[in-house]
């Protein structure tokens, strides 16, 4: 899992939200044991970082042969990590960004701009080439209303 180190956000200045350094958790799910914390360095995010959600590629079920994939939403970058070598980078394309047509999200009716970026990452199965295609989605395409 991912600790974003913010404090909530709905009740926080966004300058003053992120309380510590995001942290990737793994955790051993039949007995809640910490297996590992791994504190993503000051060069991985931004003030206005978001970490907000985590996909996980695990290679023939061990994890130390994974990769997590962790999108920035505020920072437009994707964040990725190795187990084996306990280490991450930061990611920056312009794919990014957000689309600035389809900034304007509605709920109920009410509208507001939504020029955040990577919202969720997907994985595909694993390819005869050893890799796998990483999809994504921006919190745009998740606007809704209701009638």
């Amino acid at each position: 899992m991912v600790d974003s180190g913010v404090v909530p956000i709905l009740t926080t200045p966004i300058t003053t939200r992120l309380a510590c350094p995001p942290k990737l958790l793994v955790f051993d799910l039949a007995t809640d044991d910490l297996l590992m914390k791994y504190v993503f360095p000051y060069s991985d995010f931004g003030p206005d970082s978001l970490f907000d959600a985590i996909a996980v590629d695990i290679r023939g079920g061990r994890c130390e042969e994974a990769f997590a994939y962790i999108p920035d939403t505020l920072e437009f970058a994707l964040i990725v990590f190795d187990s084996r070598n306990r280490k991450s980078w930061k990611v920056k394309h312009d794919y990014f960004y957000p689309f600035p047509t389809h900034g304007v999200a509605t709920l109920d009716g009410d509208s507001a701009d939504q020029m955040d970026g990577i919202f969720t990452v997907a994985l595909s199965p694993l390819m005869r080439n050893g890799y796998v295609l990483i999809g994504f989605k921006e919190v745009q395409d998740y606007a809704v209303g209701h009638s």
